[in-house]
């Protein structure tokens, strides 16, 4: 009230108003103390390789994943994911970043829906993909996004199945994501947050010199 009483008698109206001017930016102090500060990112220029395999289907996962990407590319990492619009370069795009990733020893970041890995008609598949990583399992690290509650993921098969009669892809994902490997649990955090910890985990791979 400090403010009205400096105005003095018949500047009331105006006092009023400089009064709420100064409690709206105390107000606004207060709020931004409140706000935790940004989830710091470190520089990745000097880690390695690392590819996204997900099933794109245009759903929100994707969509947030590709923000994740971009979040982290922003960040100097190198990092690849097969454009949604690649058209028919998406197979060659494929190999070509699966051959990076066994080349450099890199790390596939495996965004694992509930079915991930399932077999497919398509040639570039995460199924493939995942086939890849098992492959050269001495070469390219694998590092699973827990996306859902389910995990590992549980693609299809079975009888019924038109591409998986036999629950290979199932299988696959057993050989991969075997207990001991750590997954990183995504469920309930933003992309940022998610890049975060994905960028934490690439540095402990530097890239060679």
């Amino acid at each position: 009230l400090t403010p009205i009483a400096k105005h003095g008698k018949g500047k009331v109206k105006e006092a009023a108003g400089e009064a709420l001017n100064l409690l709206s930016s105390v107000d606004a102090k207060a709020k931004a103390a409140a706000e935790p500060a940004a989830t710091p990112i470190p520089i990745g220029a000097r880690t390695r390789v690392a590819m996204f395999s997900a099933r794109f289907d245009g759903g929100p996962i994707e969509k947030k994943f590709r923000q994740v990407f971009s979040i982290l590319r922003d960040h100097q990492y190198d990092v690849l994911m097969v454009a949604a619009d690649a058209g028919e370069s998406f197979g060659d795009l494929t190999t070509q970043y699966l051959g990076r990733l066994k080349r450099e020893e890199g790390t596939m970041l495996a965004v694992c829906t509930k079915n991930y890995g399932e077999m497919t008609e398509s040639a570039y598949s995460a199924h493939k993909e995942l086939k890849f990583a098992l492959d050269y399992e001495k070469f390219v690290k694998v590092l699973p996004l827990k996306v859902e509650e389910t995990y590992p993921p549980e693609p299809a098969g079975g009888p019924q199945h038109k591409y998986d009669k036999d629950f290979l892809a199932q299988s696959y994902i057993l050989s991969v994501f075997k207990p001991c490997v750590v997954y990183l649990d995504c469920q309930g955090k933003s992309e940022r947050e998610i890049a975060a910890e994905i960028a934490n985990y690439l540095q402990k791979y530097p890239a060679d010199t």
